[in-house]
């Protein structure tokens, strides 16, 4: 060991000291450590003499860390660092002339300046203000749930999994949820302001009563109407009013309307409805319609009366009602049914016609009477052919309610027709639960559909009255089924057994009518593609000869 020592007031001490390990010991003769340093306010000075200030280098095997007092120009400037060599950066700064701290960032603005994600295991507490520049996050959950942030002029909430919610005292008051996006409001929400806009094409309120014009019960009339406000667009846009005309003192549907300051004004519009069951007085226009609801008892009457104060309807339990027009009566009730004054009448006889109908066209000059007569059948004349026809939604046709049906007597033919491409000239729909055939075509005298039948389930006969398979043809001495193509062409007349698909997948049999020539093949592919028939045995109609494949079989011919 080596050591220098010196004396002072008669105490030896050691200045300093070299162990044989090479410790080097500073104010201690027992160095521990390769430089050990000991006094009674022990001072280490590392003094730089140029401007790139002193470092102090603690050298691993994997990094270099250097503390260093960096000069870099100006008294306010230097920087105390502590530099990860491995990173080429510096992990901490300290700024000489304001003591601002650097974590991550070498020119420190705030006391502690952090470039960099903070976290925290353990409660903190803020007693200042934490500002976050724009567009940096603060960030909550483990996946970075929750981001609060200010940017584009905004203040942003971004959940990236799960509800957002807010409660006041330990209670949910409102909610965002994840998925969908639907707001809950838990409680009450008023909104205070002048107008509130809902742009939802649905909106649901489950309380049975909406109330208009405050929540609180008026004091005096603010001359305001009340009701909903609609726009509509009638060849341009609109806007429609109906609630309570506070001018008018009563309730008013108006279009094309105008808002003036909640005071409506506008055209009064249409009103369709089903029944209407008024208490008092009915006024239309200039118009009024009185008189007893309920007729019952010798002397109670039905009276609407025109503005004129003539009767427009008036009828007794006793007596008729009338129907007049211009003062000129157009249709009355009679003891023998109803009269339409003019060309049309409905009449009840005695004789066998029974009730009549009566109509008469005067541009045309055709007429037509039905009668319902009291043999039990019913007749309908006309002096042209009779069409009947649906012309809307509901359909149409003939119907019967008896087991006779409905029979049809024309001199040619009877025919259906659409009134458009699109609808369909006949229809037959059977009951629920049929049993009984659809349709039948009977010959004279003979039985229920001989000629041609349409059972419940779907089968067809011909020519039979039991329909053994889904076509069942059955001739008295032949049943001969032909198929013919007038055009005469290559696909001509063709029967296909197919697989159980709707494409053309299994076999076929078909006459080519421009070879002339019968084909029997098979379709391999599922699929309608014509040319994806394979004939497999292929007659000439000229020779019977058979081919089948690539062999060509012919049949002996005599020579004489």
């Amino acid at each position: 060991m080596i050591k220098e020592a010196a004396s002072e007031g008669g105490t030896q001490y050691t200045r300093v000291a070299i162990d044989d390990d090479g410790n080097v010991g500073i104010g201690t003769g027992g160095p521990t450590s390769l430089l050990h340093v000991e006094g009674a306010t022990p001072t280490v000075n590392i003094n730089g003499t140029s401007s790139t200030g002193p470092v102090v280098q603690l050298s691993g095997t994997y990094t270099n860390w250097t503390i260093e007092n960096q000069y870099t120009g100006g008294a306010n400037n230097d920087m105390f660092r502590i530099r990860n060599s491995a990173l080429s950066a510096d992990a901490l700064v300290i700024n000489r002339g304001n003591n601002k701290v650097g974590i991550g960032n070498t020119n420190p603005t705030k006391t502690l300046d952090i470039s960099g994600g903070i976290r925290w295991t353990s409660n903190s507490t803020a007693d200042g203000n934490i500002t976050f520049s724009d567009d940096v996050f603060a960030q909550f959950g483990d996946s970075n749930d929750l981001k609060i942030y200010h940017g584009s002029n905004h203040n942003r909430f971004v959940a990236q999994n799960g509800d957002i919610r807010f409660s006041t005292n330990n209670t949910e008051r409102l909610r965002i949820e994840d998925t969908t996006g639907l707001v809950r409001v838990f409680g009450d929400l008023q909104v205070d302001g002048t107008t509130t806009t809902v742009n939802s094409t649905t909106v649901t309120v489950d309380d049975p009563v909406l109330t208009l014009g405050g929540d609180t019960a008026p004091s005096s009339d603010d001359n305001k109407d009340r009701g909903i406000e609609f726009r509509y667009y009638d060849g341009s846009a609109k806007v429609g009013f109906m609630g309570w005309d506070d001018s008018a003192g009563g309730f008013t549907f108006l279009k094309s309307a105008t808002n003036s300051s909640e005071v409506f004004s506008g055209t009064a519009a249409s009103l369709t409805t089903g029944a209407i069951s008024a208490g008092g007085n009915l006024t239309m226009g200039g118009n009024q319609i009185t008189g007893v609801s309920v007729i019952g008892g010798s002397g109670s009457n039905l009276q609407i009366n025109a503005a004129n104060g003539e009767h427009f309807l008036y009828g007794s339990q006793d007596g008729q009602v009338v129907l007049y027009h211009n003062g000129v009566s157009k249709f009355q009730t009679g003891s023998v049914g109803v009269i339409v004054a003019g060309r049309t009448s409905i009449e009840q006889s005695q004789d066998d016609n029974g009730l009549q109908i009566n109509g008469f066209d005067d541009k045309s000059g055709e007429t037509l009477k039905a009668y319902v007569r009291s043999t039990g059948n019913s007749r309908i004349d006309a002096t042209r052919a009779l069409n009947l026809f649906s012309g809307d939604s509901y359909g149409g046709g003939i119907g019967s309610g008896t087991a006779s049906g409905v029979t049809w007597d024309a001199f040619n033919q009877f025919t259906f027709t659409a009134e458009s491409n699109a609808r369909i000239p006949l229809s037959i729909e059977g009951a629920p639960s049929q049993t009984g055939d659809l349709l039948n075509i009977t010959s004279n005298g003979g039985s229920a559909g001989d000629l041609f039948t349409v059972e419940s389930s779907g089968k067809v006969g011909i020519g039979t009255t039991t329909v053994a398979y889904p076509l069942h043809i059955n001739g008295a001495t032949t049943a001969t089924l032909a198929i013919q193509c007038n055009g005469n062409n290559a696909e001509g007349s063709k029967i296909r057994l197919i697989e159980g698909s709707i494409n053309y997948q299994g076999a076929f049999i078909h006459y080519d009518g421009s070879a002339n020539a019968l084909n029997i093949g098979v379709h391999t592919t599922n699929n309608t593609t014509l040319s994806d028939d394979t004939n497999v045995i292929t007659i000439p109609r000229d020779t019977g000869d058979v081919g089948i494949g690539g062999l060509q079989l012919q049949r002996r011919r005599s020579t004489s």
